[in-house]
């Protein structure tokens, strides 16, 4: 799991900051839809101030995988409530 995460978090620069529309007969619950384009807004916004106060990409890989963990999780938390 660590590794997808932080695999993944070298991704989050490359993502755009509006979601992709849905391909049809594809549905998400609303709530969960602005939890996951507040979070990506965040990551990305995050993750340039960290290589603007000149911190090292590794770190701030690490930092950005972190959040994502709390991100999945809440989402998890979201779905079975």
């Amino acid at each position: 799991m660590r590794r997808a995460l932080v695999e993944s978090a070298w991704h989050v620069p490359m993502s755009s900051h509006d979601p992709k529309p849905l391909a049809p007969g594809q549905e998400v619950a609303p709530a969960v839809r602005r939890h996951a384009t507040k979070c990506n807004r965040r990551l990305i916004e995050r993750r340039e101030a960290m290589a603007a106060a000149g911190k090292r990409p590794c770190v701030a890989n690490c930092a950005t995988a972190r959040e994502m963990a709390c991100w999945v999780w809440a989402i998890a938390r979201m779905a079975t409530s």
